[in-house]
């Protein structure tokens, strides 16, 4: 059951207090429509409402949106978010350490990406091309060398 707040009167900037929808939508960077939605999913549904029927959030509310956005930057299914929020310390720690491997992994793979870019950036700038196997290298192991040879042969310099 949400309660009405001070007749309709709720600050959208109060400190400690409620805060209306369209304030806590800006203050997470998220649209009107994605609380909206989360409200009808359950995830996370304000206790309040204005006298204009206006959802408003109390800060415990707010925070527990900040923890729905991060496990959603993790990757979490929104349809499971609900239950992981309520679920006992060991269940929510044991996710959590899943989700942080996965995401160190993530970086792992985005540093080797950085480093690749790295090596076709000063190959580009210095005119040199890559050889056979630093060709192998940044562009997988899927890459057959004599595709930069046929290249080469079908469009000069322009390849």
């Amino acid at each position: 059951m949400r309660a009405i707040c001070n007749a309709g009167r709720v600050s959208s900037h109060s400190a400690g207090g409620p805060e209306l929808i369209g304030a806590v939508a800006v203050s997470l960077g998220v649209s009107v429509r994605a609380l909206h939605h989360w409200d009808a999913l359950g995830v996370v549904s304000p206790s309040l409402r204005t006298g204009g029927g206006y959802r408003a959030y109390l800060p415990a509310e707010v925070a527990r949106l900040r923890r729905v956005l991060i496990l959603r930057e993790l990757g979490v299914p929104l349809g499971e978010i609900p239950a992981l929020l309520i679920a006992d310390g060991d269940t929510r720690r044991a996710e959590l350490e899943r989700r942080r491997k996965e995401l160190g992994e993530k970086i792992h793979q985005l540093q080797n990406l950085a480093e690749d870019v790295g090596r076709l950036l000063a190959a580009n700038t210095s005119g040199v091309l890559l050889s056979a196997s630093e060709q192998v290298d940044v562009f997988g192991d899927e890459w057959d060398p004599s595709w930069s040879v046929a290249a080469r042969v079908r469009w000069g310099d322009t390849a």
